[in-house]
């Protein structure tokens, strides 16, 4: 993943891969932005342009905040939802 800052803006880009030998349904992703401590600042869900990838298929994502909040030390890419797993 890429991760690029422009004065305030943050923009995460990368790629989902499924590297498994049959199709997998894709969860939500989630982006997180935590502080050094490890608690999380902000989170959100990531738009995806697929919802099954097959065997060896791989799918862009990019997605933007136009505000990262103060101390953020860290930037996450999850497939679970960080505010039901503290």
């Amino acid at each position: 993943m890429e991760v690029k800052r422009v004065d305030e803006q943050l923009e995460l880009v990368g790629e989902l891969a499924n590297t498994a030998d049959e199709n997998r349904t894709l969860p939500p992703v989630y982006a997180v932005l935590q502080d050094a401590e490890g608690k999380t600042l902000r989170h959100w869900v990531v738009e995806v342009d697929a919802t099954v990838l097959g065997p060896g298929e791989k799918v862009p994502f990019t997605t933007k905040i136009d505000s990262v909040p103060d101390g953020t030390a860290n930037v996450s890419v999850l497939f679970t939802n960080p505010a039901q797993n503290p």
